[in-house]
């Protein structure tokens, strides 16, 4: 047996081709197996083991919105404004959000609360009239009764 840096032996055409790898440094095993040391193999960075999603943050899912939304709020606000319009505005939408799967909470406290204040206001004005016609029937009396001073 000769060695390659025999000056006794011809140059070979070829080079000489280097040994076999040692098994330990070929292919990597698959994950859970056993490694040259003995640790079973950490999965690569950003790959999930068991089939997790990769490390990070999850993707943004955007939230969905209730579309009587505006309207609910819109009947909260006509309470200090304008009650009748209130209860339509919380009436559609109350509609709208239950149509969507909402609960439309906003929309029927705004109904509500407009219907209790357009009822008062219905009342105040009724009393109101009452006691302006009341007071012009006893101010007609007292006029025509009061002559002689």
């Amino acid at each position: 047996m000769s060695t390659p840096n025999d000056p006794n032996q011809p140059a070979s055409a070829y080079p000489q081709q280097p040994p076999a790898p040692n098994p330990a440094y070929g292919q990597p095993p698959a994950y859970g197996q056993q490694t040259a040391y003995g640790r079973p193999q950490q999965p690569a960075y950003g790959q999930g083991a068991y089939g997790q999603p990769p490390y990070g943050y999850p993707a943004y899912q955007p939230v969905p919105t209730d579309p009587g939304q505006l309207l609910n709020i819109l009947s909260l606000v006509a309470i200090f404004v304008m009650p009748i319009a209130g209860i339509f505005l919380g009436a559609f939408g109350r509609k709208q959000s239950r149509a969507a799967g909402f609960p439309g909470t906003m929309g029927t406290v705004g109904m509500w609360v407009n219907i209790a204040l357009t009822a008062l206001s219905v009342l105040f004005i009724v009393v109101w009239l009452i006691f302006f016609f009341g007071f012009l029937a006893t101010a007609g009396t007292l006029a025509g009764t009061s002559g002689a001073y």
